[in-house]
């Protein structure tokens, strides 16, 4: 194998990459917050890789903090994804970034923690701050008035 001066050649960088961080998927350091990352075996770089579309065919980004292909709105919004702010709200569930009344965003301690996707037949109710059967629900979700 022939030697390449480090930083003039991707897979040299991430063959560096792959070296301290072990077998499997791994950060790929030259695109960070993308749906793309590297792929490495015996410790050296094997390919690159691309994160899958989710249930909903939207775009999934590889997190490199958390090492693994998530939804936008896992991705902090300065990092070109959708998760919801939560620092100033009070703990318990919101109507998620996109609108969708078949699931909701949690925060708790002014964190985000994730999106909790409804049971069939029912919507988020903003009053009660979570899933309600689609008949009782009251707020956007509601389909009779008020």
């Amino acid at each position: 194998m022939s030697h390449v001066e480090p930083g003039r050649n991707l897979r040299m960088d991430v063959n560096t990459n792959a070296t301290s961080k072990g077998d499997g998927i791994n950060v790929d350091p030259v695109r960070l917050w993308t749906p793309y990352y590297a792929v490495c075996y015996k410790e050296r770089f094997d390919k690159k890789d691309q994160c899958q579309v989710d249930e909903d065919g939207r775009t999934q980004f590889f997190h490199p903090e958390r090492n693994e292909c998530v939804p936008l709105d896992m991705i902090p919004r300065e990092h070109g994804g959708l998760m919801p702010e939560c620092g100033t709200k009070v703990n318990g569930g919101f109507l998620d970034v996109f609108g969708r009344c078949d699931r909701y965003a949690y925060c708790q301690g002014g964190k985000y923690i994730g999106t909790i996707k409804c049971d069939v037949g029912e919507v988020f109710d903003e009053l009660k701050g979570g899933c309600v059967p689609e008949r009782n629900a009251c707020g956007v979700c509601s389909t009779h008035s008020n």
